[in-house]
């Protein structure tokens, strides 16, 4: 229960698919996402007197026995990218002590160094 975390953990891991996928503290989750799953796990919490309909991944989650290739997220996600189809993501540190597993934040991080 991501409400209940944000009340006693300093500190959040974000799973998809069995594997930490983003990391960083709890204010940091709630306030700065990277990853697109953790930023739809944050847009579907109920917000206190908010009646809009929350929003939610697409599709279902992949089943553990028969992961898809690349990234899990891949099929679900709306900004994944050939790479996303073919190579699973290293989990990497992307700022202070926020690390995340995304290659939509790697390809920016090659971006700069290529620079």
């Amino acid at each position: 229960d991501m409400g209940v975390q944000a009340n006693i953990a300093d500190r959040i891991g974000i799973m998809y698919a069995g594997k930490i996928i983003e990391e960083a503290r709890t204010e940091v989750i709630f306030e700065e996402p990277l990853h697109p799953y953790t930023k739809y796990l944050i847009n579907s919490l109920p917000k206190f007197g908010d009646k809009a309909t929350l929003e939610s991944a697409p599709g279902a989650p992949p089943s553990l026995v028969d992961l898809p290739s690349g990234c899990a997220f891949h099929p679900r996600c709306s900004f994944a990218m050939e790479i996303c189809r073919q190579e699973v993501p290293e989990f990497q540190g992307v700022g202070d002590r926020h690390r995340v597993a995304c290659w939509l934040m790697q390809k920016g991080k090659k971006n700069e160094q290529d620079s």
